[in-house]
């Protein structure tokens, strides 16, 4: 046997150890959710319209104003397949399933910028610790943000030459009809194919194009001849405030990620306050975009693709999602993209994408001087403490892992003591449920 032989079944038990303990902490992070539960719109929305609808309309009908294929699909499963007490732990396991991808492709893609396992480890780590996850963590309603990370790696790795890239592809269609996000991609994947010439990069720009453009005819279309569902918060009307948008990313991009959650709020409260009576601080600007020079002029000095990408990846998704979130189309919720954890969906992906580009800087191959991969090492290093701290310690937050009982609510409901069901966080509830294979609504 060849000395690569050895170093090759080194990697891969590294690699699949690394995975089995991802999956491990992804489980036990939140026990309380196991028995089962609906997160806000995935019950009150998708579940509410599979119990009550025909299976092809349940399936393909758009919710909150664009198509989400996952929760569509796990929401009909629930719906169907289980009794009623354990329908939210259906969408709980396609959730989890969903959330166990972008570290496969962390595991098995071919990235230089990550080319051994110790970088593939840490960068397993940065995925599972990064913040904030709490409102994305195993619900599929949220399973397009995880989504949207497993294309960005996909963008990262080299395309498979063999019939297994259609993998990829069939990932990123996916991606692509299971929300916004992952579409926003698309113009990385098209210039990718322009600097490969690749085959494979083409057909995935493609993909996703296709996908992104059939969101569009759902966004502009489907509304106007009734084959849309706007879901309970309305239309989103895009809003751009630069600064609300520095707050947020002071907030979310740079405290939350090296102070953690309390110093954050107690950083941000008195600033939120002063942007509330119109009266910005200049300052939070200026430091948001000290922060922003430094890192890109990191990653340029760097000479390394991927970390250039992601850089400008991250910047580019905390921007669009910014302005297109429905918080920032509500003046009375603009603000919480300012704090902590409020609107945190929208900002796991590019947090995750920074740390990752840090630690492609500081691995081998970047040009950088020794001391500043040594300095981007130690960013890396302060953010997964952080990052741990704060994952060890959020099951005690009630409003994203803990709430109602399913299965007493049920049982309650069974005994028409109440025609109501409580769902997480409170005060979401669901008025439309299926038992024993026949539907009940209020």
């Amino acid at each position: 046997m060849s000395d690569g032989a050895p170093r090759v079944v080194t990697v891969h038990f590294t690699n699949l150890a690394a995975l089995a303990a991802y999956t491990l902490l992804l489980i036990l992070r939140a026990p309380r959710i196991w028995p089962g539960r609906f997160w806000a719109e995935e019950g009150s929305v998708f579940f509410s319209a599979a119990c009550s609808s025909g299976l092809l309309k349940s399936l393909l009908l758009p919710h909150l104003g664009y198509y989400m294929a996952v929760t569509s699909f796990a929401t009909t499963l629930a719906a169907r397949s289980v009794p009623l007490e354990h329908a939210p732990l259906v969408t709980t396991i396609i959730a989890a399933v969903i959330q166990l991808l972008p570290a496969a492709l962390l595991v098995t893609g071919k990235i230089d910028a990550l080319p051994d396992p110790p970088s593939r480890v840490i960068a397993l780590a940065l995925l599972l610790v990064s913040l904030p996850t709490e409102e994305i963590w195993l619900t599929s309603t949220n399973s397009a943000h995880f989504m949207a990370v497993s294309a960005g790696i996909i963008l990262i790795s080299k395309p498979w030459a063999s019939r297994t890239r259609f993998f990829h592809i069939g990932l990123l269609v996916l991606a692509g009809l299971s929300g916004i996000s992952a579409n926003l991609l698309a113009p990385f994947f098209w210039l990718r194919a322009y600097q490969e010439r690749s085959r494979e990069r083409l057909e995935q720009a493609v993909a996703l194009s296709v996908c992104a453009m059939i969101q569009v005819v759902v966004v502009v279309i489907a509304p106007m001849y009734g084959f849309a569902s706007v879901g309970l918060e309305g239309p989103r009307s895009p809003r751009l405030d630069l600064q609300v948008l520095a707050h947020a990313m002071l907030a979310k991009d740079i405290l939350l990620p090296f102070t953690g959650r309390a110093w954050t709020e107690h950083v941000m409260a008195p600033l939120t306050k002063l942007l509330a009576a119109h009266q910005p601080m200049v300052f939070v600007s200026v430091i948001v975009m000290v922060w922003a020079g430094l890192l890109a002029l990191a990653v340029v000095k760097g000479r390394q693709w991927q970390p250039r990408l992601l850089f400008g990846l991250s910047i580019y998704m905390v921007f669009v999602s910014f302005t297109a979130s429905i918080e920032a189309s509500r003046p009375q919720w603009h603000l919480s993209h300012t704090t902590a954890l409020g609107a945190g969906r929208y900002y796991y992906f590019p947090n995750f994408f920074l740390g990752l580009t840090l630690l492609m800087t500081a691995w081998t191959g970047s040009a950088l001087h020794k001391r500043l991969r040594q300095t981007a090492l130690v960013l890396v290093a302060w953010m997964l403490i952080v990052g741990s701290n704060e994952f060890f310690r959020s099951d005690a937050r009630g409003a994203f892992f803990t709430g109602p009982d399913w299965r007493q609510q049920v049982a309650a409901w069974r005994r028409e003591e109440t025609r109501e069901l409580k769902i997480w966080p409170v005060p979401w509830k669901l008025t439309t449920c299926r038992s024993a294979g026949a539907s009940a609504s209020d």
